[in-house]
């Protein structure tokens, strides 16, 4: 018996933050493999010809578990009809935070999916393939329709997945969900939707043993998948210190890197940054999302922009580098709350992360808040709830400047922007691990680039009645792209 694991290319090809893979997938195969079927995963998987792959994937599997986003659930959902074309008996099922907030209409609409998971994964695999390998000759026995695990998963039971074989670095789960309540965030909307604990972490031991096995694999880098690695409360932090204290025991010579938030940390914790970053932690994705603190009471972040100004200077003093979440246009924001949000992230020095996503407004995901509120107040696309959906701004000038510069950013990141960002990253990393490695010093460069950013969207957003808005964004493309190819240049020339 074969079960085929797929995380579907979309648009997300173009998005240069998403996951290298998703080892969510490789703790599912796991639990597969242990139970003694075969598991493949494809991750990701191309499809731009949807009938060679279906006639690949209808022939070879009982089984097919699709993870699915918002970037990925029209291609994934095309795939899905057509391999059920070829094969009426293979069993299909669906899962993650978006199928699982819109469970019922997939299944309502799309009949050639059989089953859509709604929260943990791991406890519906396990008896889904125990179900297989009961020995009837076809599928005719599986559930149908939403399943729901009957327990959360014990994340000490995770089965240690292997990494992709061409990769030095994985990926692993320390805890998962999370305890605050952004409004456009999916993650506290599976609490309602599938009773999920609110936030639950594995004992450090067992995340060390996950580590040690890595590391006999090759590993030397790791990036921690949790949603948030700590938070504010002292049982969270103690956790976290007591595996960073256990990898410098054991004397792994491991980088890591996690997902927090931008009041993770205060001036109190010099000393527990040093030690993390002892540990290893190189590295730190911080959800700040807005430089403006009406943007901020929007999305129910509960920080102010003085907060990530704060955070950005500990961790230059602890000497890790910094990227951040950011989500430019709100549904509730003006041009004048733009331009704000784009002077804090200057004052961050990081208003060159604008460019690091494929779009500039905020998504609007089902199963949180967000949707709830904008539905409730007629401002959300009439469309299918599993498909992205436009809505209206308050502000109604931010309409048409949205779209000219969210329709270029695709061919922007495939032509500079992406290698640009992988150099950024590569270049703090040496600024702060060994500057011998260091011909120049590369902090001029990077305060000229979030000048330059700054510049390029002020211009931009400034002047929103301007009818040449696509001829504009054109102009200030073209002038950035340029730019960019130079300071490519400037950041070759800092290495040795």
């Amino acid at each position: 018996m074969k079960v085929a694991l797929i995380r579907l290319l979309g648009s997300d090809r173009f998005d240069f933050n998403s996951a290298d893979y998703n080892v969510g997938l490789r703790y599912l195969a796991e639990i597969v493999r242990n139970l003694g079927a075969v598991a493949d995963i494809f991750d990701p998987l191309c499809a731009d010809d949807v009938d060679l792959a279906a006639q690949k994937l209808s022939g070879a599997y009982s089984m097919i578990g699709f993870t699915v986003h918002h970037l990925n659930v029209l291609e994934t959902l095309t795939l899905v009809e057509a391999v059920k074309r070829r094969n009426a008996a293979v069993y299909i099922i669906l899962g993650g935070h978006h199928v699982s907030a819109t469970a019922t209409e997939i299944l309502q609409d799309c009949r050639a999916v059989d089953a859509v998971c709604v929260g943990d994964g791991e406890d519906i695999m396990q008896h889904l393939t125990r179900l297989l390998l009961a020995g009837k000759p076809s599928t005719n026995h599986l559930p149908r329709g939403v399943l729901r695990p009957e327990r959360a998963w014990e994340l000490g039971l995770l089965p240690v997945p292997s990494p992709p074989s061409s990769f030095s670095t994985a990926r692993i789960l320390t805890s998962r969900g999370c305890p605050y309540n952004c409004s456009f965030c999916t993650t506290p909307a599976m609490r309602g939707i599938a009773s999920d604990p609110s936030y639950r972490v594995r004992d450090p031991d067992s995340v060390i043993e996950e580590i040690r096995m890595l590391k006999r694999l090759g590993i030397r880098e790791i990036r921690v998948n949790d949603d948030l690695f700590f938070s504010r409360s002292t049982q969270s932090r103690s956790r976290v210190q007591e595996i960073a204290k256990k990898i410098l025991v054991n004397g792994f010579d491991i980088q890591y890197r996690a997902q927090l938030r931008v009041d993770s940390v205060t001036e109190n914790d010099v000393e527990f940054l040093k030690v993390l970053r002892q540990s290893g932690l190189r590295s730190v994705f911080l959800g700040v999302e807005s430089g403006n603190n009406a943007i901020l009471d929007e999305y129910n972040k509960r920080t102010n922009l003085q907060y990530a100004v704060d955070a950005l200077s500990l961790y230059h003093r602890a000497r890790i580098s910094v990227n951040a979440g950011n989500i430019l246009l709100s549904p509730d924001g003006t041009v004048e709350d733009v331009l704000e949000s784009i002077e804090g992230f200057h004052k961050m020095g990081l208003a060159f992360l604008f460019f690091r996503r494929v779009t500039f407004c905020a998504h609007v995901f089902p199963g949180t808040a967000l949707e709830s509120r904008l539905e409730q107040e007629g401002r959300l696309e009439r469309k299918r709830r599993y498909f992205m959906r436009s809505y209206t701004f308050r502000d109604p000038r931010l309409e048409e400047l949205a779209r000219p510069i969210e329709q270029m950013m695709p061919q922007f990141l495939l032509k500079i922007g992406g290698e640009l960002f992988r150099l950024r990253d590569r270049i703090v990393r040496a600024y702060y691990d060994d500057r011998q490695t260091l011909r120049r010093d590369p902090m001029p460069f990077l305060a000229d680039w979030n000048q330059k950013s700054k510049d390029f969207l002020c211009c931009y957003f400034s002047r929103p009645n301007n009818p040449a808005t696509r001829s504009r964004a054109t102009e200030l493309f073209e002038w950035y792209t340029s730019y960019c190819e130079t300071l490519k240049r400037g950041f070759l020339r800092c290495f040795i």
